[in-house]
């Protein structure tokens, strides 16, 4: 049985002015992966990083662990004013979230650069 990973990658834009963080994923999100995403994101939270973008281009999985932590960071980041951001979802991974309704409470965009401008939008 091969095993399951995700890997993340930061790197940071800046979009006038405003910081924003990408966490790029590849692998599957799910109940042995998510608490590393979580202590990561937790902690770019913490060093007052409020715009976050996802870029899923590379997750071929979610499981209810996963949308329970996207959820979270999305309650998170908007109580500090700040947004977190999809990005190149697959349609895998977008099908699943249409399902559970989640393109409704997430921001989903095709391309990085979309999302990272779209976090530090105001609307």
């Amino acid at each position: 049985m091969p095993e399951i990973s995700c890997e993340i990658e930061v790197s940071e834009r800046d979009v006038g002015g405003t910081s924003v963080l990408v966490l790029a994923l590849s692998g599957q999100l799910e109940t042995t992966t998510v608490p590393n995403l979580q202590k990561e994101a937790t902690a770019l939270i913490e060093q007052g990083h409020k715009f976050l973008v996802l870029a899923l281009k590379g997750v071929d999985y979610v499981s209810s662990n996963g949308l329970g932590l996207l959820l979270d960071l999305h309650r998170r980041l908007a109580k500090q004013e700040g947004r977190v951001c999809l990005s190149e979802i697959t349609e895998e991974v977008r099908h699943i979230m249409k399902i559970v309704g989640f393109d409704r409470i997430l921001r989903i965009y095709d391309t990085t650069d979309e999302a990272a401008a779209a976090c530090v939008a105001t609307d």
